[in-house]
C-alpha cells in the first residue's frame, strides 16, 4: 500500500484547521463577527485560546507576540501573517 502524499496530508490539515467545526478560523471569524463590541484583537484571542500550545494543529498557526491582533498560517511555503 502506498503511503500518502505528504502535500495532501498537509492540505488536510490545513483545510481541516480553517474549517474545524466550532473552534476553526472560518467558524471564530463567524461568531465574532456576530458581536457588536467584537474587534481583531478580540478575533486573535479566542484562536489562541482555541488552539493552545499542545492542540493537534497548534503548529500550523502562529501567533504574534503581546497584544497584537496578527497572527499567521504555516504552509510549505513558509508562514503567511494574517
Amino acid at each position: 500500500m502506498k503511503e500518502p502524499d505528504l502535500q495532501y496530508i498537509f492540505i488536510y490539515k490545513f483545510i481541516h484547521v480553517c474549517i474545524f467545526q466550532k473552534i476553526g478560523v472560518w467558524p471564530t471569524l463567524d461568531e465574532e463577527s456576530k458581536f457588536a463590541q467584537s474587534n481583531d484583537l478580540k478575533f486573535v484571542e479566542r484562536l489562541k485560546k482555541n488552539f493552545p500550545k499542545g492542540h493537534l494543529y497548534n503548529s500550523l498557526l502562529t501567533f504574534a507576540r503581546g497584544e497584537r491582533a496578527e497572527f499567521g498560517v504555516k504552509h510549505f511555503a513558509g508562514a503567511v501573517r494574517i
